[in-house]
């Protein structure tokens, strides 16, 4: 495991590390102000970009309990998913901590799936369920083209 790009600020921590089986792992700390969550877009739209399979593997992990949500944050996630290539498809998995944020992101996914055709996502609240329900995607959908 390599740490790809890290970003500190007193409260905050964004860092990307990249596991062999082409998950894209993504752990943010701290609350979702601008800079973080500038640096959250920038490492997921870096992802988008270096896809060289037909699907993209994304796990990103919230479950920090310092994590607070913004208004800011979710617009500019909207954005990010905008910019998903229409030729490849994402599978995203978040980690989140607690059952509020559960919820919390369950809507926000139920939302989004209604607008994407080449997004899945899912959340848990133990990276290892993410990372295992993302290696079975990629699996199903290798089988499938």
């Amino acid at each position: 495991m390599t740490v790809n790009s890290q970003e500190r600020s007193p409260n905050n921590t964004v860092f990307q590390e990249e596991k062999a089986d082409g998950i894209r792992n993504i752990v943010v700390k701290g609350t979702l102000q601008r800079p973080t969550t500038e640096k959250l877009v920038a490492l997921f739209e870096q992802s988008l970009r270096d896809a060289t399979q037909p699907f993209i593997l994304v796990h990103i992990d919230l479950s920090d309990p310092s994590i607070q949500y913004t208004p800011y944050s979710r617009q500019r996630g909207q954005e990010a998913f905008e910019k998903i290539p229409d030729d490849k498809m994402l599978f995203l998995a978040v980690s989140v901590g607690g059952e509020r944020m559960v919820n919390v992101a369950r809507m926000i996914i139920r939302q989004d799936e209604n607008r994407y055709d080449n997004m899945c996502q899912n959340v848990f609240t133990n990276r290892a369920d993410a990372v295992q329900w993302l290696c079975a995607c990629a699996r199903k959908y290798q089988a499938e083209q």
